[in-house]
């Protein structure tokens, strides 16, 4: 695990189990995911998280195989997700 902060205090697995509900097996623009993920964070803890805490999370989890990234050279908004092959047969 990583040193993960956010701004409502929502805990590693809790922001792993929201970006991965909105990730697939089709390519999505970042944005999308972090905004599906940003709306449920308000609707579930009455707080929404910050747009730059959930793209960090998204970024380890491609770190650590859990979803791809088609460019990860691009910034943010530039570039697509989506779950890892090895991800999606689990």
């Amino acid at each position: 695990m990583m040193n993960f902060k956010t701004a409502i205090n929502i805990d590693e697995a809790t922001c792993q189990e929201l970006i991965l509900k909105e990730c697939n097996s089709e390519w999505t623009i970042v944005t999308y995911v972090v905004a599906d993920v940003m709306t449920e964070t308000r609707e579930k803890f009455g707080k929404m998280e910050g747009d730059l805490a959930i793209e960090e999370r998204l970024k380890y989890l491609a770190s650590i195989g859990m979803i791809e990234i088609d460019d990860p050279s691009q910034r943010y908004g530039r570039y697509n997700v989506r779950l890892s092959k090895t991800y999606r047969t689990k």
